[in-house]
């Protein structure tokens, strides 16, 4: 059985989790398993299954979807983001061809699916109107602000305290734009460079084919929503082995409205750190 330990990385022993279940799926249909081994070989009915909600770009080596993928799971990758869905379409060309990858540029609407539309708000930046200021000029920007978006507001705003003086970030862009910069070069730079777009929602149950009664791994990113997005899915009728959110943003009440959601569902928590809370079912292999 595999365990993970708090004083690992999540993401490492996530990983390791991946490689092990493809092995083990692997080894179930006759295959000896090897580290360089993917499931391209089986029928794609008999890959295991990853749902991601919120994928992002799929830029980062230690994203656990990232190595699922490049070892042959199919994957539904949702990003509301239309220029993330964009990369993601392009990096995942072939196996979209094959079907092995679905991308689905659409947020999660609400346990009830009431929503068509959401408003979701991000960082811009590619926007020019603030091009050579001293306080938001969106080429200063950190690239985690790239990937900061949320439905709420409040939300997004709320990163902007962290960054009201940021030595080393504004002597860097001094020198990369050629011209003196304050150490507050970042103190506006969510304020004056915020946007936001409308995108279209879709419910978890009418995304999850009627014949999909099992997934292996559920990934959610979203921003301060994670709990909501575990409410809309349907653990009641398709099985999940291993849930993956992120804790860092909810709240104490949204957190504990997680907890008990999976814990009503038969998970148990296996770890937790600032970037993901991992969860496995008890009556699926460890």
């Amino acid at each position: 059985r595999f365990h993970i330990h708090r004083r690992e990385p999540m993401d490492r022993l996530l990983r390791a989790w991946v490689s092990q279940t493809t092995a083990n799926h692997s080894r179930s249909y006759g295959i000896e398993w090897h580290p360089s081994m993917s499931l391209h070989a089986l029928p794609l009915e008999a890959r295991p299954l990853l749902v991601q909600v919120g994928a992002n770009e799929h830029v980062s080596h230690h994203d656990p979807a990232v190595g699922a993928i490049a070892r042959g799971w199919r994957a539904v990758l949702l990003e509301p983001m239309p220029a993330f869905a964009a990369t993601l379409k392009l990096k995942y060309a072939t196996e979209i061809a094959s079907r092995g990858v679905r991308v689905v540029d659409a947020a999660v609407c609400d346990s009830k699916c009431r929503d068509t539309t959401r408003t979701v708000y991000y960082f811009d930046h590619n926007g020019t109107r603030n091009l050579g200021s001293n306080s938001s000029d969106p080429r200063c920007a950190p690239s985690w602000l790239n990937e900061l978006s949320s439905f709420s507001r409040h939300h997004v705003l709320s990163h902007q305290a962290r960054m009201r003086v940021a030595p080393k970030v504004c002597t860097a862009c001094a020198a990369k734009l050629r011209r003196p910069l304050p150490m507050s070069c970042l103190s506006r730079i969510l304020l004056d460079n915020l946007a936001q777009s409308t995108v279209r929602c879709m419910c978890l149950q009418q995304l999850l084919s009627k014949h999909e009664r099992y997934v292996a791994l559920l990934m959610i990113d979203a921003q301060g929503h994670d709990a909501q997005i575990l409410a809309a899915f349907p653990f009641d009728r398709v099985a999940v082995d291993r849930v993956v959110y992120e804790p860092s943003l909810l709240s104490r009440a949204d957190q504990e409205m997680a907890r008990r959601l999976l814990a009503k569902h038969g998970f148990v928590r296996l770890g937790e750190d600032w970037s993901m809370s991992v969860w496995q079912h008890v009556g699926q292999h460890v």
